[in-house]
């Protein structure tokens, strides 16, 4: 992408090789910093775990995916080429890992997790998304799409081109999910029922509120059909559904730690202790250490 990309990290604190995590934002994605810093503390969730956590930012309306064109607005796109072919490398060189990776995201994150672990087999072991919508060819979720990117001065057609082109249905991972069998997968939403959580998020603010609910109740009804195309196509996964919930960060995060416990026996390799981070007898965390920051990296993807 021809620019310096921030890279949050919250290393794993045991001293042996660690598989690595890599969380994704929302359409908001800040470039300096992460929802998942400032919102979901990640540092403190994942304190006790034995995995590198890669949280990238500025990835702002972009979908996290490669761009046909350059948006006068948002830029050079190229974000799958950098999660996927360069910046595991930077992490390797940096940090003690193995060959285990897993990505996860919320929202427009949590959609580009799902598109890149079925489309990168290769790359990641597990995913998780908290939220997503899963169809790109639905009308449903063209308009999701097109309102997330051209109400911040995007182009949509240069993200994928014309609606219903090559682009746009390889991004449609409830038509072909089969990249993600043998993995563990992962998807929770909310139920677009106001629940206290929503109450406390909104306050007076019932805009906001009833934009949260419309999303959620759209993320809800997707959630049901790709659990359905799962089904059909035999793919192992588990999905939660919040007794209530509208599209926010206090109803991503209600099934985190579910999430997390599903998929890192995947990351592991081998039996988890029940209720720790912790590898059992086929593993090894290693002992503590200290925590930092990876700092940023560049991106030299076309």
């Amino acid at each position: 992408m021809q620019r310096e990309i921030t890279v949050e990290v919250v290393p794993s604190r045991g001293t042996g090789d660690a598989p690595v995590l890599y969380m994704l934002d929302g359409v908001g994605a800040p470039i300096r910093s992460t929802g998942w810093a400032h919102q979901a503390y990640i540092a403190d969730r994942m304190k006790d775990e034995n995995v590198h956590v890669v949280n990238p930012a500025g990835a702002y309306a972009s979908y996290y995916t490669d761009w046909e064109e350059i948006d006068p607005v948002l830029g050079n796109n190229k974000w799958e080429t950098f999660l996927t072919e360069e910046l595991p490398a930077i992490v390797d060189e940096r940090l003690n890992t193995n060959d285990k990776a897993a990505v996860g995201g919320i929202s427009m994150g949590a959609q580009a997790a799902m598109h890149l672990a079925a489309t990168h087999p290769d790359v990641y072991d597990a995913v998780m998304s908290f939220s997503g919508f899963y169809s790109t060819m639905d009308a449903l979720g063209y308009q999701t799409v097109r309102l997330s990117v051209e109400t911040r001065g995007g182009d949509v057609e240069n993200m994928w081109g014309p609606h219903r082109s090559a682009r746009w249905a390889e991004n449609d991972t409830i038509s072909h999910p089969e990249g993600l069998r043998g993995k563990a997968v992962y998807f929770s939403a909310g139920n677009a029922e106001i629940g206290p959580d929503d109450v406390k998020q909104y306050g007076a603010n019932y805009q906001d509120l009833i934009i949260g609910l419309v999303l959620e109740m759209g993320v809800y009804e997707n959630s049901k059909a790709f659990e359905k195309a799962l089904d059909r196509a035999g793919i192992e996964h588990k999905v939660d559904f919040a007794d209530t919930g509208l599209h926010n960060w206090p109803n991503f995060l209600k099934n985190f730690e579910s999430g997390w416990d599903y998929i890192k026996p995947a990351l592991y390799g081998g039996d988890v202790e029940p209720g720790t981070g912790t590898p059992g007898a086929s593993g090894s965390a290693g002992s503590l250490g200290t925590s930092g920051s990876l700092g940023s990296s560049g991106s030299t993807g076309s």
